[in-house]
Formats: C-alpha cells, sequence, structure tokens
C-alpha cells in the first residue's frame, strides 16, 4: 500500500520544518536540532517511507536526506538518560554512559554507580538494539534502542525468556 497525497504532502511540510530548522542557524544549533528530531525518530521514519516511492526524475519536490545526517542518525548512542519513577529507591534521574567496548554505567541521582556489560544486539518490537545485563546481577538484563527507533524507550526484565518491562522514555539520547 502507497502513501496517499495527503500523507506524502504532510511528509512533504514536516521534512521542510526540519530543513529549515537546520540551515537558518549556527553549526551549534543546527546539531541540536538534528539530534533532537533523529531522536524523536523523524528522520529515519520519513527517510524510509519516502524512500519506497518509485519517483520519476522531478515528479516531486521532496528534500533528500544526506550522508552527513544519515550518519548522525545511525552512530551508536553514547549516552542517555531516564527518569525513575518517584517510588524506585533512590529515584530521579539516571544517567548512562558507553564506556570501553561493550560496557555501560549508571549513575544515581545519589551517586551510586552500576556497571552493566553487553550481552546481545538484538530487535524488540521491530526495533534494533543493545541488551546489557547488570555485572552484579546477572539476570537483569536492560534493552537500549538503537538511534533513530520510533520508541525510544528503556526496557528491562528479570532473566531471559521474560517479558520486557517498559521502564521510561529515553532523554539527552547523545
Amino acid at each position: 500500500m502507497g502513501i496517499t497525497s495527503i500523507e506524502l504532502e504532510q511528509i512533504k511540510f514536516e521534512t521542510g520544518l526540519i530543513i529549515e530548522a537546520i540551515k537558518t542557524t549556527d553549526h551549534a544549533s543546527a546539531v541540536k536540532t538534528l539530534k533532537f528530531f533523529a531522536n524523536a525518530g523523524l528522520i529515519s521514519h520519513y527517510e524510509a517511507r519516502v524512500s519506497k516511492l518509485v519517483l520519476k526524475e522531478n515528479d516531486l519536490d521532496v528534500p533528500s536526506i544526506g550522508s552527513g545526517l544519515q550518519q548522525l542518525v545511525t552512530s551508536p548512542i553514547n549516552s542517555f538518560a531516564y527518569q525513575t519513577s518517584p517510588n524506585e529507591i533512590d529515584a530521579g534521574r539516571r544517567n548512562w554512559q558507553r564506556g570501553d567496548t561493550g560496557h555501560w554505567t549508571e549513575t544515581y541521582p545519589k551517586g551510586k554507580v552500576s556497571r552493566f556489560v553487553t550481552k546481545a544486539q538484538i530487535s524488540l518490537n521491530g526495533c534494533s538494539g543493545t541488551v546489557v545485563a547488570n555485572e552484579q546481577e546477572p539476570n537483569f538484563q536492560v534493552f537500549i534502542p538503537d538511534r533513530g527507533c520510533t520508541s525510544m524507550f528503556l526496557r528491562f526484565r528479570r532473566g531471559e525468556g521474560q517479558d520486557w518491562i517498559s521502564l521510561s522514555p529515553m532523554i539527552d539520547v547523545n
């Protein structure tokens, strides 16, 4: 099933807004704007939909996404945060940071640090990502979605084969 003319106009309009937002600002602001749109999943969403169209040259004026933007969308996540619910132990913002190859750290609001090791690359609900396990509690696993996933939600489970449970949306993804 193809894209309707109304959907195509919406794509053109929103893609145009993204391009306008980045071309009229300084480099640092443009990068922040691109990261926002990439983290929101808009850039990869539109690129995938537009690339499926079979177009003759000059049929449409749909802006293309350049290789630099594509590189930003597919670059690995190096850090992010999420906000815990108020009833969690040491509730508040938890900051995650990629360390050396295959390792992550989670820093709690009061400074406690948990270390995680990469276990697998998987696809969960159509989103590729990384499964990491707590070094002190290996059955506690966290799914970190790849940049550009439509749902940038952190998920966890307690052991292989268990259901994934949503924690919270990822924020400040870098």
